[in-house]
């Protein structure tokens, strides 16, 4: 279904269109049922964050949401939980508190600047995601203890194979 959804998508980074999500095995992640992907590609020389969101992936709503270096440019001081887990840290979930609403700036494909504010798990994907492209897993907001125990599981799960 992923490939489905983003196979052949191209985005322009500026200096051509590139096919960047044609290979959807790759790179992308299922979240929930959302369609999240995060890259970091090259188009002139400078390295670009991607991120593509579908909150309805197959469905009737699926629009995918293409974001060339997104920032969060406002959060609530309202904080919100989800029960979050990655393919970074498989067979891992636990609770994360995010600003439950935020903007973000960021290119489209077409290179124009734009702003999208979210609340709910609309917010809460694009906060993880941005992590991602950031280098921050979700774990990295849990308590250290907590952290601790989903590192420990997640190794022993990789040894297992």
């Amino acid at each position: 279904a992923q490939a489905a959804l983003h196979d052949g998508a191209g985005v322009n980074l500026g200096g051509g269109t590139h096919h960047a999500f044609a290979d959807a095995g790759k790179g992308f992640c299922t979240f929930n049922d959302v369609v999240v992907a995060t890259r970091r590609l090259r188009a002139d020389g400078r390295a670009r964050r991607v991120l593509v969101i579908d909150l309805d992936p197959g469905g009737p709503n699926s629009k995918p949401l293409y974001l060339i270096n997104p920032r969060i440019v406002e959060a609530s001081g309202e904080l919100a939980p989800y029960h979050e887990g990655c393919l970074s840290v498989p067979e891992v979930w636990d609770d994360v508190r995010r600003p439950a609403k935020v903007t973000v700036e960021y290119m489209d494909e077409k290179g124009r600047t734009q702003r999208v504010s979210a609340d709910g798990l609309f917010a809460t994907c694009l906060q993880h995601e941005i992590d991602h492209i950031n280098g921050l897993l979700f774990i990295d907001h849990l308590s250290k203890l907590k952290r601790s125990i989903a590192l420990r599981k997640s190794a022993k799960l990789k040894r297992r194979g």
